[in-house]
């Protein structure tokens, strides 16, 4: 295990501190830096020790010092993995969020658009949902649309009663 964390620590030290500069590196034992023990356990900011790249790279070869990462998997692997698993989600919610902003934002699409100029406005707010359900499936979702469809045809959907009718009329008059 010591062997495969000190190669991947050979890496780390290409890492960039992106942590609100919590140290990168614990001390896996303990190490004689800048006339100063430094114990096991202890945090190694390498930013404020004066550390030469050449010298931390020797501590992490030599299993003085190993990644904050490393060090939380080799004390807890269980919670590190569920850090992990979170960095992930939290990762993918951001995507999601993104492509949401993008779709809902000024990225029109064009065919919604003309779909929308032909049909007019959608459905009107306020309906029961085994209503609107019903309006749906019989292809009634726009304002214009709407208009031409007489009462009684509405009345014989599933949910759609003399409250919804007068909503729907509200929203798009009879049109004869």
């Amino acid at each position: 295990m010591t062997e495969f964390i000190q190669n991947n620590q050979v890496a780390a030290l290409a890492e960039t501190d992106t942590d609100g500069g919590e140290s990168k590196y614990v001390v896996l034992q303990p190490l004689w830096h800048n006339r100063e023990w430094v114990q096991t356990g202890q945090a190694f900011d390498d930013s404020e020790t004066n550390v030469t790249a050449a010298q931390l790279g020797q501590y992490v070869k030599n299993g003085f010092l190993i990644s904050r990462q490393a060090y939380r998997q080799q004390q807890n692997p269980e919670a590190a993995r569920a850090e992990s698993e979170t960095d992930q989600l939290k990762a993918e919610i951001a995507t999601l969020r993104q492509q949401l902003a993008d779709a809902q934002g000024g990225g029109e699409n064009e065919e919604l658009k003309k779909y929308q100029d032909t049909v007019g406005p959608l459905l009107p707010d306020g309906l029961a949902p085994q209503a609107k359900a019903s309006l749906v499936e019989a292809g009634f979702v726009g304002k214009k649309l709407l208009g031409r469809v007489p009462d009684e045809e509405l009345r014989k959907l599933s949910g759609v009663a003399d409250a919804t009718i007068k909503t729907l009329r509200d929203f798009a008059p009879l049109q004869q």
